[in-house]
């Protein structure tokens, strides 16, 4: 162990004063408890970072001598990268590379020592065990992490027996911790606790306790607090009535389940901060069972007709729970029938106690009186509720009396027909009397000459009657509304509201008898209005398809029209009672379709259209309404479809990823193009899309999950979106355009180098590069009489160049025939143009030969085709066969070479794209061929 004394880490000084309660000191007082190591030289200067160094901690004290560890000494130490106490170190043990206590006077603070017997790490939060004093190996302890590193030492005396610390890591510096009371919830005992900041991770409060004693040696329990920030709180188990319980509150890096596990010391050591009420411990007791008490408010137990409830209130309790009543979980209660009640009563601490009351006698209801003010026997007004009548001469018991100032009026008196008096209170005048009956007098299907003609009734009689009256009923037959006219002569006319021209009414009359309107009982009958010409939609619009969806339409003219209004309504809408649409009034005869308001029309949908218009009575001089003419049909188009632009559409496109142009659509919103292959009618075929775009331009390359070819025709349309009466709709596809893609590229050996002699097998050949990068197969035949053998595998170049050395079988004093193929879409196409290369020598003679090739002209081609054939044997067969691109074998033809070049063919193919293969013996050509 190194003595070396520098700088102080830890110290622990020990007075000789004795506190309050009289506890002595183990270790020598005046000396201090010290822990020293390699993390600071081995120092032993005190510094202003010790915590409570002054003396030993009293945490859980007894009231003698601690007997179970309790003296305690602890520092915390800052360890930081700089800044801090000291450094981050990572101490394995032993001397010169740990820790150790010590203790000893000013002369020799290493007098005592308290180390390991042998060499070893300490553990974090977590009791340690010293073994060795006066001897042994230093003690070794990770402080790698920055942080805080609270020790905190046991005192035992000057041994090793019982000696032992602990030491808890904190990121911060530990909180301090205090004591903030006790609450009940529910009968459970809740400590409220408050932290100076924000405990470090891992760093918990808890709360130790003990029942009915204050000595912690032995039978105690710890409870974790829950919380946030600085406010915590801890939940007890509920204790027994009128116990007593000491606590104190303190922070630990100490699981719950590891506290649960030590012993009685280890939970007194292992303690960071602490607040203990100066070593006193805090208690509190649980109250002893509330004394339960019942108040009766009523001041009687009985009930009776008087006595409709009986109040009570109990006492002694913080909470109350009664077996019945009008509020069970109430202090205050109403009870309204007999019986035996009794209370539950919850103190404070949730400590109960009960009591009961009995509730005797029968509750008679009371009985309602009216006041009675025409002694008719029948009362009015609000009930008086009492037990016995007030006053026998002014109230009765029966209510309903209609007018209690006239003893002839009252409820099952006898009706008299006609007198406009209510005299049975039963709401309808003239209850049972037969109605008297009135009929028109003016003919069945008679036609007004004008609305100032009056309709007429029957002349009728009542006897006794001071005053008769003529109820006339008119209901307008076209919109169903209906009037009344009240008359004091039997005539009247229609009523100005619901006068129209050109319908029908039906009209009836009853009598009002001294102000008594008597029910219809008479005839009905049928006039007709004055008759005036009638408008409707001009000629040429009914049954007609309207050109576009905003659309003038007209009106028949009117002679004398001040204005004109038309009505619209879906033709499918049959009901009693339509939907209509109108315009405004207008002085024009002339409307738009999108002038219906709240009625915007729709695309490619049927309307039935109707028109008014309002002119001057000349009998009243009002404006008057001629009603609806009749209706004609209109049908709105079809959204308007557009189609690609014409000049593309039948063509051979230069490229594949050639331009698509839509004409441009009025308020079109997007475009989305649509492609299949022409070949494919199914039903339906299989479309591919473009991504719905603003612009009504796209491209071959935009069509999504396809992968467009060469040599092949394609059907484009296109649709458009656009907004219409606040939705998004679109249009249908417009007419197919189809277009052919170009033929298969091809390349070749740069043609100057053809045909070149002597060449060196190092020799660059150049390839005519192809845009876009492409990989190159470039495949070299020997030229041996009129046979090509092929030079070893084709080779595959990523630039447009080759040498013959790269292929393994190339040698001089040769005569090679070389092309070239250009991968397209993960394959490689037709091989271009051959081109001769020698590596004989000047002048040595070299025999070529002509690579075999097949081409088809006209292509595309509208009748039939030819076929051009170079390199084959002219004398043999040659066999041609074309497949539609189904696979399907449509015409076949075996000739020499001589008939196929004269002859065409081709000419029983239909429209579509096909492939031709050539072949002789082992030489097989394939060609797409596209008949229009």
């Amino acid at each position: 162990m190194k003595k070396t004394l520098q700088r102080v880490l830890l110290c622990f000084s020990v007075f000789l004063s004795m506190p309050s309660n009289g506890i002595a000191q183990n270790i020598f007082s005046g000396e201090p408890v010290q822990v020293v190591g390699s993390f600071n030289g081995y120092a032993t200067s005190p510094y202003n970072s010790d915590y409570r160094t002054t003396g030993y901690r009293k945490v859980s004290t007894t009231a003698s001598n601690p007997s179970d560890g309790r003296g305690q000494w602890a520092t915390t130490i800052n360890v930081q990268s700089s800044g801090g106490n000291v450094s981050p170190i990572n101490m394995s043990g032993g001397g010169g590379n740990g820790f150790l206590f010590i203790s000893g006077p000013s002369s020799n603070r290493f007098q005592n020592k308290w180390v390991f017997s042998g060499v070893g790490q300490a553990s974090l939060n977590a009791v340690n065990g010293i073994s060795a004093f006066n001897s042994g190996n230093d003690m070794g302890l990770n402080m790698s992490n920055v942080g805080r590193y609270t020790f905190v030492f046991n005192d035992a005396g000057y041994t090793q027996t019982n000696a032992k610390y602990y030491v808890g890591y904190t990121t911060n510096n530990p909180v301090t911790v205090s004591n903030g009371g006790v609450t009940f919830s529910n009968g459970q005992p809740v400590i409220s606790i408050t932290t100076s900041a924000n405990p470090s991770a891992g760093e918990n409060v808890y709360v130790r306790y003990r029942v009915s004693n204050n000595d912690f040696t032995s039978s105690t329990s710890v409870v974790q607090a829950s919380g946030s920030g600085v406010n915590w709180s801890a939940t007890l188990p509920a204790q027994s009535c009128g116990s007593t319980v000491f606590y104190y509150v303190y922070t630990s890096t100490r699981t719950l389940s590891q506290i649960n596990s030590d012993s009685e010391s280890d939970r007194s050591l292992t303690v960071l901060r602490y607040d203990d009420n100066f070593g006193s411990n805090y208690s509190f007791s649980v109250s002893p069972v509330p004394t339960a008490g019942i108040t009766n408010n009523s001041g009687t137990t009985v009930l009776s007709c008087g006595q409709q409830s009986i109040s009570v209130t109990a006492t002694g309790g913080a909470t109350y729970l009664w077996n019945g009543g009008v509020t069970p979980n109430s202090a205050s209660n109403v009870f309204t029938t007999a019986g035996s009640y009794s209370v539950v009563v919850t103190g404070a601490n949730g400590c109960t106690n009960s009591t009961s009351i009995t509730i005797t006698g029968v509750v008679t209801p009371q009985t309602d009186y009216y006041v009675d003010n025409d002694g008719d026997g029948f009362g009015a007004g609000s009930p008086v509720s009492t037990c016995a009548n007030p006053n026998p001469a002014l109230y009765v018991t029966i209510n309903g009396d209609c007018n209690d100032s006239n003893n002839q009026i009252y409820p099952g008196a006898t009706e008299i027909c006609w007198n406009n008096v209510l005299e049975n209170c039963s709401g309808t005048l003239s209850q049972g009397c037969t109605p008297v009956v009135v009929n028109m007098a003016t003919a069945n299907n008679s036609t007004l000459p004008s609305f100032a003609t009056a309709v007429a009734a029957f002349n009728y009689s009542f006897p006794g009657a001071t005053t008769l009256q003529y109820r006339f009923s008119f209901t307008n037959n076209q919109t169903n509304v209906t009037e009344e006219v009240v008359s004091t002569s039997r005539f009247a006319a229609v009523p100005v509201s619901i006068r129209n021209y050109n319908i029908s009414y039906n009209v009836r009359v009853s009598a009002i008898i001294n102000g008594e309107v008597v029910p219809y009982a008479g005839n009905t009958i049928t006039i007709f209005s004055p008759v005036v010409p009638m408008a409707k939609l001009s000629a040429n619009l009914c049954n007609s398809n309207l050109s576009s969806i905003n659309s003038t339409l007209s009106s028949t003219s009117a002679f004398g029209a001040i204005n004109y209004t038309f009505r619209i309504r879906l033709t499918s809408d049959n009901g009693d009672e339509p939907t209509y649409g109108y315009t405004n009034p207008s002085t024009s005869r002339f409307t738009n379709t999108n002038s219906f308001v709240g009625f915007p029309l729709q695309y490619n949908t049927s309307y039935s259209v109707a028109v008014q218009y309002e002119f001057i009575d000349i009998v009243t001089g009002l404006p008057t309404l001629s009603g609806y003419g009749e209706e004609c049909t209109i049908t709105t188009p079809a959204i308007p479809v557009v189609s690609l632009n014409n000049s593309f559409c039948g063509s051979n496109v230069s490229s594949l990823g050639v331009t698509l142009t839509s004409q441009p659509a009025s308020g079109a919103l997007q475009y989305e193009f649509r492609i299949r292959l022409t070949s494919d009618n199914g039903m339906p075929p299989a479309y591919n899309y473009t991504v719905p775009s603003a612009s009504r331009f796209s491209s071959l390359s935009a069509f999504q999950g396809i992968t467009i070819d060469y040599v092949t025709q394609y059907s484009i349309s296109v649709r458009y979106k656009l907004l219409h009466n606040g939705s998004e709709i679109w249009s249908d596809f417009g007419p197919e355009c189809t277009i052919t893609t170009p033929s298969y590229p091809v390349t070749e050996i740069n043609p100057a180098q053809c045909g070149m002699t002597g060449v060196s097998l190092d020799q660059t050949f150049g390839i005519v590069p192809f845009p876009g990068f492409p990989n190159y197969r470039i495949t070299l035949f020997e030229q041996v009489g009129e046979n090509l053998i092929p030079v070893g595998a084709p080779i595959i170049r990523t630039v447009p160049n080759f040498k013959l050395n790269m292929f393994p079988g190339a040698q001089l004093e040769k005569n090679y025939s070389a092309a070239v193929s250009i991968q397209i879409g993960g394959s490689f196409r037709e091989d271009g143009k051959s081109c001769d290369i020698s590596t004989m020598t000047v002048n040595e003679m070299r025999l070529s030969k002509v690579q075999p090739s097949v081409v088809s002209y006209p292509n595309p081609f509208n009748d039939t085709f030819n076929l051009e054939i170079n390199g084959f044997n002219i004398n043999s067969s040659i066999n041609v066969k074309i497949y539609d691109l189904l696979g399907r074998l449509v015409e076949q033809h075996d000739k020499i070479a001589n008939e196929l070049i004269q002859n065409p063919i081709g000419s029983n193919l239909t429209t579509g794209v096909f492939n031709v293969i050539v072949s002789q013996n082992d030489t097989v050509k394939t060609l797409k061929v596209i008949k229009r």
